[in-house]
């Protein structure tokens, strides 16, 4: 999938929401529908993992541009 998943500052929290059609695990369970994240939280995609670590203040609205260059990946499930 091009678009894996969504993350979201909604109603005080961080949620997680799939995009991807082979699924998104959070903490090796599947993301079903939206699912509220905690610090050190374990996103799995394909075989990365991303460690979800939010800094202090949230971001309310990030563009697609930022994101990419932020990039994330931290980890692979293998290793």
């Amino acid at each position: 999938s091009r678009e894996h998943a969504l993350i979201r500052y909604a109603d005080g929290h961080y949620v997680i929401e799939d995009r991807s059609r082979n699924g998104t695990r959070l903490n090796h369970a599947r993301v079903d529908g939206s699912q509220r994240l905690e610090p050190g939280d374990r996103i799995y995609i394909d075989h990365y993992v991303v460690i979800f670590q939010p800094d202090e203040a949230p971001v309310e609205e990030i563009d697609e541009t930022t994101i990419g260059a932020m990039g994330g990946v931290v980890g692979d499930s293998d290793g």
